[in-house]
């Protein structure tokens, strides 16, 4: 019986699972913004912020490079998913260029407002859909950030907290999905996590 397109599109992706699981290149994870056209840290006057790092709620190893598991297959395994640099500084980078282009300046002493953030999620995943269980329909790859800001007045010394921002970002494709898919998922995930940030009208009126 003739193999159909479909069954060799899956069967090779299946090879290639076995023979490069665990071999994996670290994603490169950048931060792209998204047009917000109600982005509300724009729209207040320029102010001083010390970003602090981040700090790392996530329930994971020590690994701090690791961002997420892989399904290589039905029957084959998972494979880590690893990022170049570890999340906190990913997403400190990401608060400070959203901060920057939004008029504001970056500084390591001397600040009008303090931030602090807490990473309690940021993880990638892809899903197998199967009909047969034999054969592989699509990936579904899935990333998911959460995090909780603090705003600390360095004038009146009051905190405030905001959040959690929670976001998730979906893409499905039809054979095993590569670094380029991920790293793309990830990068709107990122995205959407500065966009509900920036809009947020209650944190902007605490800076």
């Amino acid at each position: 019986m003739k193999l159909t397109l479909k069954r060799v599109i899956n069967f090779t992706a299946l090879i290639i699972a076995i023979f490069t699981a665990g071999c994996s290149s670290p994603l490169n994870i950048r931060y792209v913004p998204i047009e917000n056209s109600d982005n509300h840290l724009s729209s207040i006057s320029p102010i001083t912020i010390k970003v602090l790092p981040v700090v790392d709620n996530r329930q994971i190893t020590n690994d701090k490079t690791l961002v997420g598991e892989k399904k290589t297959g039905i029957i084959v395994g998972r494979e880590a998913v690893k990022a170049s640099k570890p999340a906190l500084d990913i997403l400190r980078e990401a608060l400070e260029k959203e901060l920057t282009l939004s008029g504001h300046s970056i500084v390591n002493e001397n600040q009008e407002v303090t931030l602090k953030t807490e990473l309690k999620h940021f993880w990638l995943k892809t899903d197998v859909n199967s009909e047969d269980n034999s054969n592989i329909d699509s990936w579904d790859v899935i990333a998911e950030i959460k995090i909780i800001l603090e705003i600390k007045d360095n004038v009146s010394g009051k905190s405030s907290i905001f959040g959690p921002y929670n976001v998730r970002n979906s893409e499905r494709r039809s054979i095993m999905p590569g670094n380029h898919v991920m790293e793309r998922v990830f990068e709107m995930a990122l995205g959407k996590l500065l966009k509900a940030v920036s809009s947020d009208t209650e944190l902007a009126s605490a800076l």
